[in-house]
């Protein structure tokens, strides 16, 4: 069985009355990142689509979509914290996928039996003692009002393998594998 972790990342805008809307819906916002990992072979995958610091070549970004879509045609459970947002922005951009899916959200929710504590994944991974890096990290820039696809880029395998597994879906041991990521060879 393939398991697969997914987050994405998407650029935000404002509507006339102040409030922020991150639907795939708005022609203004974009996919800005998919970040995967298989739970099965530990590699950890970080595709930038639409930001600022980096133009990724039409070609390559062909690329990138046809390899997610082949990883995402061979899942059979895929992982996410409010999954479902992932999968409206992924389908709206011409994904598809057929699988089954296992989010952390919901089974949260469950877990606390009609307790009314919060359902972020800050919430979450506080509640489980799992690390909040990658959150502390984005929230500082959001708080001063800048957009997913302008936030500072790192291409790094270790900031792939935190923000993989810091949204709670397995603790950081020392012996995973590491991934390089070479845009340039993608």
């Amino acid at each position: 069985m393939t398991h697969v972790v997914l987050d994405i990342e998407n650029s935000i805008s404002k509507r006339e009355d102040g409030t922020t809307d991150n639907t795939p819906f708005n022609p203004a916002n974009t996919l800005t990142s998919v970040g995967f990992k298989s739970i099965e072979d530990n590699r950890v995958y970080y595709f930038v689509f639409n930001h600022n610091q980096l133009q990724v070549e039409p070609n390559k970004l062909q690329q990138q979509k046809e390899f997610l879509q082949a990883i995402l045609d061979k899942t059979e459970v895929l992982i996410g914290h409010n999954i479902k947002y992932d999968l409206k922005w992924l389908l709206s951009c011409g994904f598809t996928y057929k699988g089954r899916v296992w989010d952390t959200m919901i089974c949260d929710y469950v877990l606390l039996r009609g307790a009314k504590k919060g359902l972020s994944l800050a919430d979450c991974l506080v509640r489980h003692g799992i690390g909040t890096t990658k959150l502390g990290t984005l929230d500082k820039y959001y708080a001063q009002g800048v957009n997913t696809n302008d936030i500072p880029l790192v291409i790094d395998p270790d900031l792939a393998h935190n923000i993989i597994d810091e949204r709670g879906y397995e603790k950081v041991t020392d012996e995973r594998s590491r991934v390089e990521i070479d845009y340039n060879n993608i």
